[in-house]
This record gives C-alpha cells, structure tokens and sequence, in this order.
C-alpha cells in the first residue's frame, strides 16, 4: 500500500473528528446536576395533578338469594338477619276446657277444671313487639333495665329461686304496679321481694299487701310506695 500525503490528511481529518465526538459525550456524561429542576415524587400533589381516577359508585343495596334471603354484599358488612316472630297457633279456651272430661285421668280429676282457682299474676308490661329473637340472642325493649339477684330463703318457690336473675325497672307511680306483680321493697330490716296480694286506700294513702309464694301467712304491715323500690317485668332461668 502506498501511503501519499492526502491518505495521511483524510486519516488525520478522522482522528480529529472521532476525538470532537468523544469531548461532547464526556461532557455531557460530566454536567453538574441542576437542582432547581423539580422532580416528580410518588404520592406528592404536584405530580398527581393531571392524573385522573375514575370512581365508580358502591351499591350499598341488600342483596337477596332465590330464596329471599339476605346475601351478604363485599360493602358493607352483611345485614342484621331479622328476629323470629311468634308462631300462630290457637290456645284452648275455657270453654273447651269445660267440655273436656278430666275424668279419665282418675276419679281425683272429675271436678276439674271446677277447682282450678284463678289468681293474680303480674301485668303484661313487655309487649310481643319488643321482643326480638335473633338466631343468637334475644333483644328486649326496656326502658331503663336493671338486673337483679336473690337470696335463698325459699319464700317465692317455686317462681324463682337464688340461682335465677330478673330484669327489673323502677315504678314512677301507684299505677305502675297492681295486684300480682312481683316487686321489691325496703324495711328496716333491708329488702323483699314478694307478690302483691292487695292494694288498697287508707287515712294514709296507697299501700299494698304482699306475701310469697311459698309463705303461709302475708308479710306483716302495709307497704307504701315511698317504700317500693323496683318491680320485676321478666326472670331469666
């Protein structure tokens, strides 16, 4: 190969230029960084400025299978499942009851239902409608509840005993109360609870009359409501 002095010039001319290339990338590799250049951070409002989210609304309505039964939805939670009513059913009469002849149970029953006396028992004070029985509780409307505890001295057997507890609430006025209820009240010797056998009107006002169940005799005095303290609307065994 012969080597003439405008070959050595063109390879010159290319060594030249391959080393201007290498300069500008070195420099531009080397640039300081230029802090007033925002730059974008995850999560900051500046840079979620121009991005937009569609939302979709939540059917918040209950939804309900084949059966009508409620299906618990992904949002919310699912609905409170709703309380069990109280079956119908036809209760016996008193008449029917008459009509019936006890006496093949025995000759001791050939007077019956002549000698089953009727007595007192308390007011229906909770309603059907307040009652409400979930599959895993029972839900009673009362207003200003208050659970109570007993001793054992067998005066109320077999009605309720020292086991058991009652829900009471505290009477407002005479009227509140009547014959057959089962209330507390307080003497000096501390709190009954008995069944009202009487009430009545004196030179004093209203008293009632109690005894227990299982007592032979009535408690001794009158009771006045000054002295009455809670009355019971529901036992729990």
């Amino acid at each position: 190969m012969k080597i003439t002095k405008k070959l050595v010039a063109v390879m010159l001319m290319m060594v030249f230029a391959l080393g201007a290339a290498a300069g500008a990338i070195g420099a531009n590799l080397t640039a300081p960084i230029n802090d007033d250049v925002a730059v974008p951070v995850p999560g900051d409002s500046a840079s979620l400025a121009d991005v937009s989210v569609e939302e979709k609304p939540i059917d918040n309505t209950p939804k309900v299978d084949e059966d009508n039964e409620p299906v618990c939805p992904e949002v919310p939670v699912c609905p409170e499942p709703k309380p069990q009513t109280v079956p119908e059913y036809d209760e016996i009469t008193m008449q029917e009851v008459q009509n019936l002849d006890f006496s093949v149970f025995g000759p001791e029953y050939s007077r019956f239902p002549d000698v089953i006396p009727e007595r007192d028992s308390p007011g229906d004070y909770i309603k059907e409608w307040e009652i409400h029985v979930y599959p895993d509780k029972v839900v009673i409307d009362v207003d200003q509840p208050i659970l109570a505890a007993f001793a054992d001295t067998n005066s109320m057997d077999p009605v309720f005993d020292a086991q058991h507890n009652a829900i009471e609430v505290v009477p407002q006025r005479t009227s509140d109360i009547r014959v057959g209820d089962i209330v507390s009240y307080k003497t000096s010797h501390g709190s009954i609870i008995h069944r009202i056998k009487e009430i009545g009107q004196d030179e004093d006002g209203w008293y009632a009359i109690f005894q227990g169940d299982n007592n032979p005799v009535p408690d001794p005095g009158r009771i006045r409501f000054n002295q009455i303290q809670r009355k019971v609307v529901a036992f729990v065994y």
